[in-house]
């Protein structure tokens, strides 16, 4: 076979787990030195910064929203979370403005997340458990992104911080991904490489989950496109 199909397992849910996603209520302006744009997944100073940014990472530039998000290169100007940033790998030309997270004190939810994230990542559920979970887990960054229409759950803060973390981890798998991409999609890998196990670890100070990649096929890839695959 000419591809291996690599696939992160819970992506999204191992993004709100680590971000605290749940537990986010609103943003507050801060001071630069507040923030720290850095590649550590277990980072917590994330907030967002308004400015002017310059990447020349082909393999993961800063989204742009249009019909559907492009990731580009070269000078770019918006509001970007430091995630997202790090995972291009950007320059921060000039900054405007700053904001940082507000977190609710009530933790309950994202412990309860985090109980099924491990239960569901430890692969000891029996199958009709672990479609359960699945579907649990995964339904949450779409509510927390729900905008047609804009339900009382959705979240546009929390939803921007977990997508920019999942980039950064999709950016850092990218590095460690030694021979050519031929495709990807939202948490999956197209190569030649195996890249099966475990990559990363992530914690909120109190549990800790793993960033694990399953192979979900092999075969020589006859048609790519976003959500469609054939491989014989």
């Amino acid at each position: 076979p000419n591809v291996i199909y690599n696939d992160v397992s819970s992506l999204y849910p191992c993004s709100i787990f680590a971000t605290r996603a749940l537990m986010i209520k609103g943003a507050k302006p801060c001071d630069f030195k507040e923030l720290e744009v850095s590649d550590d997944l277990n980072e917590t100073r994330f907030g967002w910064i308004e400015g002017e940014f310059y990447t020349e990472n082909d393999m993961w530039g800063l989204p742009v929203r249009g019909e559907r998000n492009y990731y580009m290169t070269g000078h770019i100007s918006g509001l970007y979370n430091t995630f997202d940033i790090a995972a291009a790998k950007a320059e921060i030309l000039h900054v405007k403005r700053c904001y940082k997270p507000v977190f609710r004190d009530d933790s309950s939810q994202h412990n309860k997340y985090a109980k099924m994230l491990l239960k569901k990542l430890e692969g000891k559920l029996d199958p009709k458990e672990k479609g359960y979970y699945k579907a649990i887990l995964n339904s949450v960054s779409g509510k927390l992104g729900q905008s047609h229409p804009i339900s009382e759950r959705s979240n546009f803060l929390a939803y921007n911080i977990l997508l920019g973390h999942s980039h950064l981890i999709m950016s850092k798998l990218f590095d460690r991904c030694h021979s050519p991409i031929i495709g990807m999609d939202t948490d999956s890998i197209f190569s030649q490489q195996d890249m099966s196990g475990k990559w990363f670890e992530l914690t909120d100070g109190e549990y800790t989950v793993p960033v694990l990649m399953d192979i979900k096929g092999k075969g020589d890839l006859a048609f790519f496109r976003s959500k469609r695959y054939i491989m014989k």
